[in-house]
This record gives C-alpha cells, sequence and structure tokens, in this order.
C-alpha cells in the first residue's frame, strides 16, 4: 500500500503506463492527495483507458465512498478497459458516476440543510429526493458533476454549475464570517471566477469531441486543525489546453518543446488576445492562485505548472497525460 501524493504522481504513473501489456495493471492505495487523485483519474480514464485494472484501498468494508472522495470513482466507472476494484460490494455502485449531468439533475438546491446540525455536511441523499440505499455523488466532504462540458457551449461562461456550488460552499464557511462581508465577498468572488472560468475552458475543448471524451467538475473540503481547504479540481480527456490554444494564435503546428512556454504563457496573459473578451480567463484563475494561501496546479500533455503567491513554476514531467487537469485549493477564510 502506499499513499498516492503530489511528490510521486508522476512516478505512479510511469509506473503503470511501463507495465503495458496482457496483465492487469495492480494498483494498492493507502490514500489519496486531491490533486494527486485528479490527474490519476483523469490518466486511469484516458492515457491507460484500454489497460486491465486490478484497485485496492486500505478501507474497512465497502470501498465505494473512498472512490469517490478521492475522485476515482469516475474513471473507474467509464473506463474501457477491464476493471476490478477490491472490496467494492457491487460494480453498480458506481453507475451514477456514468450519468451525465444537466441543470436540472438536481432540482431542490436550496433547503440542503434543515437544520444547524448539518452544517458540517454537505447534504444527505434524502435533501435532494433520493433514498439512503442509492448511491450519490454527493457526501459530507465531496461533490461532484459528471461530464459537464456536455449541457452545451456556455456564450455567457456563466455555467449553471457556479449557482448549484453556493448552498453548501456558503455553509462550510464559519458562521461569523457572515459579518466580516469584506473577506466573504472576496472569498466568493474567488472561487465564482474558477468556475467560471475553468468550466468554459472544459467546454471548449472537451465539448463536440465524441462520447469517448469525459470530464469531472470535483470540489472537495479537507479539515485540518491550523486551516480548512476547499480544493476544486476540472479534469478532462479532450484535447488539452494546448492543442485548443495553438490553431487559435496561429501558430499550429508548434513543436512540443514549446508547448510548456505557452501555456505558461497563456495563464501568464502575455500571450496575444484572440476574438471579444478572450485571453483573459486563464489569467484571472492565476492571479486568485497567488494571492493568499492558494495553490494552483495544471497538467496536460507532457506539461506540468504550479502557481502560489511565489508565482509560477515547471514540475518534472514522467507521464504524457490525455487531456487536462486544473486543481486550485483554496483556504476557506476564518475570523478570529
Amino acid at each position: 500500500m502506499q499513499p498516492i501524493t503530489s511528490t510521486n504522481i508522476e512516478k505512479v504513473l510511469a509506473s503503470l503506463e511501463g507495465h503495458a501489456g496482457a496483465e492487469p495493471m495492480a494498483l494498492e492505495i493507502e490514500r489519496v492527495e486531491r490533486h494527486a487523485g485528479a490527474l490519476l483519474s483523469t490518466a486511469l480514464l484516458g492515457s491507460l483507458g484500454e489497460q486491465p485494472l486490478e484497485i485496492r484501498m486500505a478501507a474497512a468494508g465497502d470501498v465505494t465512498d473512498g472512490l469517490a472522495s478521492a475522485g476515482l470513482a469516475f474513471a473507474l466507472a467509464n473506463r474501457r478497459g477491464p476493471t476490478k476494484v477490491d472490496g467494492m460490494r457491487s460494480p453498480e455502485s458506481l453507475s451514477p458516476w456514468r450519468r451525465t449531468w444537466t441543470p436540472g439533475t438536481r432540482a431542490n438546491w436550496i433547503a440542503l440543510f434543515p437544520d444547524e446540525d448539518a452544517s458540517n455536511q454537505l447534504f444527505g441523499p434524502e435533501a435532494i429526493g433520493e433514498t439512503d440505499w442509492e448511491p450519490d455523488l454527493f457526501g459530507p466532504t465531496f461533490a461532484a458533476f459528471v461530464n459537464p462540458h456536455r449541457t452545451g457551449r456556455v456564450a455567457s461562461r456563466r455555467h449553471p454549475l457556479k449557482r448549484v456550488f453556493w448552498p453548501w460552499i456558503d455553509r462550510l464557511m464559519p458562521r461569523s464570517l457572515a459579518q466580516d462581508r469584506a473577506k466573504r465577498r472576496e472569498f466568493v468572488r474567488d472561487v465564482g471566477t474558477l468556475i467560471d472560468e475553468l468550466i468554459a475552458n472544459i467546454s471548449e475543448h472537451a465539448a463536440g469531441s465524441g462520447p469517448d471524451v469525459h470530464s469531472l467538475v470535483h470540489a472537495a473540503v479537507t479539515r485540518g486543525q491550523e486551516a480548512d481547504r476547499l480544493h476544486l479540481a476540472f479534469a478532462d480527456t479532450g484535447a488539452g489546453i494546448i492543442r485548443t490554444l495553438l490553431p487559435k494564435l496561429g501558430i499550429s503546428p508548434a513543436p512540443e518543446e514549446t508547448y510548456e512556454e505557452v501555456l505558461a504563457a497563456a495563464f501568464a496573459g502575455t500571450l496575444p488576445g484572440w476574438g471579444v473578451g478572450r485571453g483573459l480567463g486563464l489569467p484571472a484563475v492565476l492571479d486568485v492562485a497567488t494571492r493568499g494561501s492558494a495553490v494552483l496546479r495544471v497538467a496536460t500533455g507532457r506539461c506540468r505548472l504550479e502557481a502560489d503567491q511565489h508565482g509560477l513554476r515547471s514540475v518534472a514531467v514522467e507521464f504524457d497525460l490525455r487531456g487536462t487537469v486544473v486543481v486550485v485549493s483554496l483556504t476557506l477564510p476564518r475570523v478570529a
């Protein structure tokens, strides 16, 4: 058993890739960090999606909840290669992860917390008309939205996911924050920017790519002694940011050794803009990441970038990822 973390995920993926053959890839997981889970999930669904896989998690009883909170259930439900999960009572427990999310999938988003005792949960199945026995895409620490790129192009960049996030994000913030309106406004604005821009990004390079392309928006909260963190993961197995970007810049084809430079420039805002209102989205995401204690991680192809208050930098790569993963981790604001 091993933890899957930001520091070893590239080696884990390279090892799985090198295992190609008739025998299944074997993966034993102790725990999964949020960024690493998004990267692993996208790789198992995309670049490694055809290979047989056997997976086992260090958990007592049914492992479905652990797979869901780690962001892996989506990949295991939708990958094309033979997949076996030890400890799962029934493969049908993954079936909800095959249902495309639409604005009408969950009708009641407002009255999700009937009492104050629910303040540490997102919402239970009864709040959205499901039974306790039906697997759900929401849990005490996470919420997930399957294939949102299939809802159609969002001309206004205000994707319907933005408004469904707020009922539970608002409840996860400290009650005392309601009195600090400036701090609350800033946090709400930052999260709204991330959702708007990164959902639009997924929609652009995943939409219209056929039924074999998948996307997932996954939000999770981790609680700590010093700070609680909100992790927003945006992943797809489509063409990727760079291959979508280059033709619009009129520089396609371009040598692969320039891809990381182009990607960094897109986030830094130093590429020439194209069209009305374009060229500003990724720099807005970077701006959120470089303020305060946020961390941005980007993976596509053989490019990896990371950004925080110290700026934007490259990260070592050992695996060619089909698609794109963007994860932003934000500290939930606290009021003394």
